[in-house]
Order: C-alpha cells, then sequence, then structure tokens
C-alpha cells in the first residue's frame, strides 16, 4: 500500500505543525521542499486541521527566516488557512496547552498547538524536522515520554515512509508499544529516498506527533 493511499483511507483526524509548512515553503533545502509538499498532499483537506498558533508562527518564520514581504507572506497564510481547517486558541484550549506544559515540560507555544489540536478531535500532529541529526532517536524518546504518561489510553504505532505499516494495533498494552518504538529504525520501510516518518496514534485527547529523519 503506498502512503497517498494509507494517509487518505486512515479514519484520523490530522493537525499539522508550523515546521511541516514551513518546509513545503522553501525554509529548508529543495529536497526537504519536495518531501514536505508530496506528504501534504496526500492529506484529506476536510480531515486536516492547521491550528492558528501554526498559522501565526508561520508568517514570522515567512517574513523573518524566508525574507517575504508581510504582503507576500499574508497572501500565503490566507492559503494554507483555506487549504486546510484553522483551529482557533479558546481559553478552554489555553488552560490546557498550560497543563500540558507544566505536566510534560513543554514550551508554551508547543502545548498551545498540542491542546488546539486536541480540542478539534486530531489525534495525529504532523510535524517535521529536517535538521542534520538523528531526529528519528528524540521523537522516539518523545514517544516514549507520551506512552509514560497514558494509564488507561489505546495507543498504536504506525511508521510511514513510501508506505504505511502497522506496527501495533490500539491497545492498552504499553510494554508492547513501548518495544515496537524501540525497534523503529530509519529503512525500514522502502520508499526510495533517505526520508523515513514514524507516527504513534492515540484513542485519547491530545494528538502525538510523527517525526521525520533524514
Amino acid at each position: 500500500m503506498d502512503s497517498r493511499r494509507a494517509l487518505r483511507t486512515v479514519n484520523v483526524l490530522i493537525a499539522v505543525d508550523t515546521n511541516l509548512l514551513a518546509t513545503a515553503e522553501g525554509i529548508d533545502s529543495p529536497a526537504a521542499q519536495a518531501r514536505a509538499n508530496a506528504l501534504l498532499d496526500q492529506l484529506l483537506p476536510e480531515a486536516t486541521f492547521v491550528p492558528v498558533q501554526v498559522l501565526g508562527e508561520l508568517f514570522g518564520l515567512l517574513v523573518r527566516k524566508g525574507g517575504r514581504t508581510r504582503e507576500h507572506a499574508h497572501a500565503d497564510i490566507l492559503r494554507w488557512g483555506s487549504t486546510f481547517r484553522p483551529i482557533p486558541t479558546t481559553e478552554v484550549s489555553f488552560s490546557a496547552a498550560l497543563d500540558l506544559a507544566v505536566r510534560h515540560q513543554l514550551q508554551i507555544w508547543d502545548a498551545i498547538i498540542l491542546a488546539a489540536a486536541a480540542s478539534a478531535g486530531c489525534t495525529l500532529l504532523l510535524s517535521e524536522d529536517f535538521q542534520p541529526q538523528n531526529r528519528l532517536e528524540v521523537a522516539k524518546e518523545k514517544v516514549k515520554q507520551f506512552i509514560l504518561g497514558r494509564r488507561s489510553d489505546r495507543i498504536g504505532l504506525v511508521a510511514f515512509a513510501g508506505e504505511a505499516l502497522t506496527q501495533v494495533p490500539l491497545t492498552v498494552d504499553y510494554p508492547v508499544v513501548m518495544a515496537a518504538v524501540d525497534n523503529l529504525q530509519s529503512g525500514q520501510l522502502e520508499d526510495g529516498t533517505a526520508h523515513r516518518r514514524t507516527s504513534c496514534s492515540c484513542g485519547c485527547g491530545t494528538p502525538t506527533t510523527g517525526a521525520g529523519t533524514r
């Protein structure tokens, strides 16, 4: 099964993070931009959300790092806001973000994005980082920290590349999920590039993140 078909048939609501959209806008190498846009092209617009916090951060990045005029960046933000479904930051989601920031030692802006995604029913937050380091290992540690904080939520693990492969179906057997996370390796799935994605989706209220590596 190719990744396009997999993402379009999985019954899950998805949110996109700032760095994925920034990469798609060219705030990185052309190769990274092509991969980010290929991933975004696989998403169903009606099932994909973008927190307004992400749009605000993206505006700043496009002006500061992308060298775009504010008018140009404004048009780009409006385009992403019409491509995917915007999620506002409400008083309730901000309160939830504060709790996440304290409980999981997150930056408040990251917590706002997670809380907003959760408020829309998203169980997966797509986030990319193409910096020259082993982001897969960083992502695995974050996922394991998330699992350790669960008590009765069902959690599943899916690996993405040129195809999507379920590593662990939704379960409350956390040791099995932890072992599967530890066993994830770049190159497990074939996609013709060095880019790999892993994600952890759960049946609870807070979305987990998918992270890229190369």
